[in-house]
């Protein structure tokens, strides 16, 4: 997999077994409880071509390139609003809403 880590935390995507990725999750809660509100996505029956063959951890100036300087960013509990999917769509159609999409492809 690929744990990408920074100020304001990190990011990973990693693979393995239904259970050991369920584990690595579980545990991740017990190393910090800002885990446990966490929606993990699972994807199950991935082909074993598709799996990661290693894990790599390494450090990144942001996890989202956006510019700002390390004091600029945000750290954990100065995010925004969490919206539900009926307020997301609503929130959508407001003519000042600006959405940024930061999923990736890899």
């Amino acid at each position: 997999g690929r744990v990408r880590v920074s100020r304001e935390g990190f990011n990973a995507t990693v693979s393995g077994t239904r259970e050991s990725v369920r584990k690595f999750a579980k545990e991740l809660g017990k190393f910090d409880k800002h885990f446990l509100e966490t929606d993990f996505k699972y994807i199950d029956g991935l082909h074993a071509d598709k799996a990661f063959k290693d894990l790599k951890v390494f450090p990144v100036a942001e996890l989202v390139f956006y510019g700002f300087s390390s004091e600029e960013a945000l750290t954990m509990g100065e995010g925004g609003e969490h919206l539900d999917p009926a307020a997301y769509h609503s929130m959508m159609k407001r003519p000042d809403a600006v959405i940024i999409d930061v999923r990736n492809h890899y």
